[in-house]
């Protein structure tokens, strides 16, 4: 029993150390995911620019730096991870390795910047804001590398704007200084967030041993029974706390997040409209790509907040009349792109007269755009259908919606986890194609919060169908 007392951080000294070891190792542990993907948009950046004009030299000893400090970040990390005990060092060299890497990404801004391409210019505007996103996401632990890489990535692109004529780059220029204010107070916000979490963390852990405590000493004596209830209550207002705490951090992140998407995406369709206009079809399937990754991310920020949601209890519900055809349309335009990527057909198929269902709109399209999305992303030049039809179950009239693909299939000894946050059905597949295990968490919650259920039926190699069924009409 005594080993599991001093197993806690048990003054306030201890409490801080115990902060302060623990961030170091969630940024050392956040930057297993985002060096990866650093090191392939480097790649993208790389190849995108060839022949745009850029010397190669500059370009060819930019990439090569880039890898070797990527390289240097990861083995960095995975010494830390093979003795971690050297806090102080690791802690320098981490920081010292994070700001190298934002000067060499920002190099790109302003060395390797194309005067006569816009076309290459946005796409290294984009690619060094989502690496600076990313940095504030995966080093907030660090405030002093979150900072300095954020700004050292994201500056130098603002005064090559500032050095170009035109009133264009100018406003450009302001609005990745705006940016990269707006990426200060989110690491501000979320490094004191992520000590908070962490002081009720390690306080409660605190608290716990306390009455564990109490507990030996109450066998003794039963005149401190009212202590140790009191020690209760505020264990238990703690664990509440901290778990609040949890969600507004996720919540306010995810929030903060949407501001500078919005602003890429909303420039992104700018000058998409511009294209179009002038006649630049050579750059229309260009913008079009990045405005939908653009998308695609900020789809991802909104799962989050979803998530956060539905965990704090505080996803409303809008019900209104949903017309079942126009429905199908919509979703059949958002995902057509995506089918004809994969060379899948789509078709959809309704069974009897469905002409309305009485639900909330946004939540049932957000069910079947992940639905769909799965089946198109694990099937290659095959078939994805939706079968909409008629159900009574308990004399209740229910509408079944039916996602059938014929793509990889999921093994039986999957199902059980299918459904769980985070979950994927194979690490492989998944580092292969992509997601996050929030999209089947989500639509599960969602079906529920709208009086139904999701379901699934599959064979390995020979496809997967995933059936919503809702009521007709929910009060």
């Amino acid at each position: 029993m005594e080993s599991g007392i001093d197993s806690f951080p048990n003054t306030e000294g201890k409490i801080q150390e115990s902060i302060s070891n623990a961030l170091v190792r969630i940024a050392h542990t956040s930057v297993l995911v985002s060096i990866p993907v650093g090191m392939i948009c480097a790649t993208l950046v790389y190849f995108g620019l060839k022949q745009t004009g850029v010397p190669l030299a500059y370009l060819g000893a930019w990439y090569i730096a880039l890898m070797a400090i990527s390289v240097a970040r990861l083995l960095q990390v995975w010494a830390y991870l093979a003795s971690p005990k050297k806090i102080n060092l690791h802690r320098k060299l981490f920081s010292i390795v994070s700001v190298l890497s934002g000067a060499i990404w920002g190099s790109a801004g302003f060395l390797l910047m194309p005067e006569q391409s816009l076309m290459a210019q946005m796409m290294i505007v984009i690619i060094l804001a989502g690496i600076s996103v990313g940095a504030i996401q995966s080093l907030q632990a660090n405030l002093f590398s979150s900072i300095s890489f954020a700004m050292l990535v994201a500056l130098p692109t603002s005064f090559w704007f500032l050095a170009q004529e035109g009133i264009s780059y100018l406003v450009l220029a302001c609005t990745v200084f705006t940016y990269v204010f707006f990426l200060i107070v989110i690491a501000v916000r979320g490094n004191y967030l992520l000590k908070k979490s962490l002081k009720l963390h390690y306080t409660n852990a605190k608290l716990v041993q306390d009455l564990r405590i109490s507990n030996v000493n109450l066998q003794e004596s039963l005149s401190s029974i009212s202590d140790l209830v009191e020690q209760l209550k505020k264990s238990k207002l703690e664990a509440e706390k901290a778990n609040n705490f949890k969600s507004e951090f996720v919540a306010n992140m995810s929030h903060e997040l949407r501001t500078p998407l919005n602003a890429i995406l909303g420039y992104s369709e700018i000058l998409l409209e511009e294209a179009k206009t002038e006649g630049l079809q050579k750059y229309v399937e260009k913008l079009v790509k990045i405005n939908n990754s653009g998308a695609h991310l900020l789809t991802l920020v909104n799962d989050i907040l979803d998530l956060s949601k539905i965990e704090s209890g505080k996803m409303d519900v809008y019900l209104e009349n949903v017309a079942v055809m126009q429905l199908v349309k919509e979703v059949e335009s958002i995902l057509g792109p995506l089918f004809a990527q994969n060379k899948n057909s789509f078709s959809v198929k309704i069974m009897g007269d469905i002409p309305v269902i009485h639900t909330d709109l946004i939540k049932l399209k957000q069910c079947l755009i992940n639905l769909l999305s799965n089946a198109n992303k694990f099937t290659k030049e095959g078939t994805v259908q939706l079968l909409i039809e008629n159900q009574k179950i308990n004399d209740e009239a229910f509408v079944s919606f039916s996602i059938i693909d014929t793509g990889i299939g999921i093994p039986p000894e999957q199902f059980p986890n299918l459904f769980k946050i985070f979950s994927q059905t194979d690490s492989k597949v998944a580092r292969n194609l992509g997601g996050t295990g929030l999209g089947l968490y989500l639509t599960d919650k969602l079906c529920k919060l709208l009086g139904g259920a999701v379901n699934v039926k599959s064979e390995l190699g020979r496809g997967s169908t995933f059936i919503i069924t809702l009521p007709q009409r929910l009060n």
